[in-house]
Formats: structure tokens, C-alpha cells, sequence
């Protein structure tokens, strides 16, 4: 892991816009804090660790699209890490832990799809105002799957929103 944090350091500075990190070991390992200096991400894609923020984290600001596949969150981490991209317009989650509430802001998304297990309880979407596209795929009971997707003019996604 620590050549890869090297490695992502020295990309840090050749200001990389798009970057995908995909743990594919067994037990998840801490999300490298040297990503945390790649400020000119554009796109974002990491599955396969446990992510916690660093206390002077300063966001994404460049953030257009993050894609988050079996990744597991310290107390209120997700709540800071998307309020730290502040153009985020594209977020898929999949199979990620530590959701049984999802609400956070995020005023210039999109586009977002959302794959939880049956542990979620609420989903509250009152401050993602742009939402185009809204598609939850939610795991039941013996692998069953709930899919739909939701169109704004829907009134079942206006439904979902309140």
C-alpha cells in the first residue's frame, strides 16, 4: 500500500483528473490518504476500503462524477466527504455499509443510483434540488432485488423526495 500511495502521490501533481482504485482483497484496508491530495479529480471511482476524512480535507472541488462500490464509512465520513464537492452532479453507490439513513446536500446532483441492502430505513432527498435521474436497487430478503428508476417528472420520485 505504500507504493501505491507514492504512486498516487506523484500523479497528485501531474493533476490527474480521473482516478479508479479498486481493492480487491478480503478485508478492506483504510482508503489512501494520499488521494486526499489529487485536487483535480474529475472523476472518481474506488471500491474495497474504509474511508475516513482527513481534518483538513478541503474537498473536491473539481468533482464531477464518484462512483463507490463496497466501500465502509466512519461515523458521518460520507456526510463531509460529499459536502466537499461542491460541482457533484453524478454519484453511484453500491453495496456500501453504514447506510440505514441517507440524506445529505449535494444542490448540483443529477444523477444518482443507489444500491443498498434492506437495512436502510430512510431515504431523504430534500437537498438534491437538480435530481434528473434517481435509480434504487435495494437487496431483499434471499437476494432478491428491488430496481426501479425514477424520472423527475415522475410522481413516484416526487414521492420519494418528500
Amino acid at each position: 500500500m505504500e507504493y501505491l500511495n507514492m504512486w498516487i502521490l506523484f500523479l497528485s501533481r501531474r493533476e490527474i483528473k480521473y482516478l479508479e482504485l479498486v481493492n480487491l482483497q478480503a478485508v478492506p484496508e483504510q482508503m489512501l490518504y494520499r488521494v486526499f491530495f489529487c485536487k483535480e479529480l474529475t472523476c472518481f471511482k474506488f471500491g474495497g476500503f474504509n474511508l475516513s476524512i482527513l481534518p483538513h480535507f478541503c474537498g473536491f472541488q473539481r468533482l464531477l462524477s464518484l462512483h463507490l462500490e463496497d466501500v465502509r464509512f466512519e461515523s458521518s465520513a460520507f456526510q463531509s466527504f460529499i459536502s466537499a464537492c461542491p460541482l457533484l452532479e453524478e454519484l453511484n453507490i453500491s453495496l456500501c455499509d453504514c447506510f440505514e439513513y441517507f440524506d445529505f446536500s449535494a444542490p448540483t446532483l443529477e444523477v444518482l443510483s443507489l444500491q443498498c441492502n434492506q437495512d436502510m430505513k430512510s431515504i431523504c432527498l430534500k437537498k438534491v434540488n437538480n435530481l434528473i435521474d434517481l435509480i434504487l436497487k435495494i437487496n431483499q430478503d434471499e437476494g432478491i432485488w428491488f430496481d426501479k428508476k425514477f424520472a423527475k417528472n415522475s410522481e413516484v420520485f416526487y414521492g420519494i423526495m418528500v
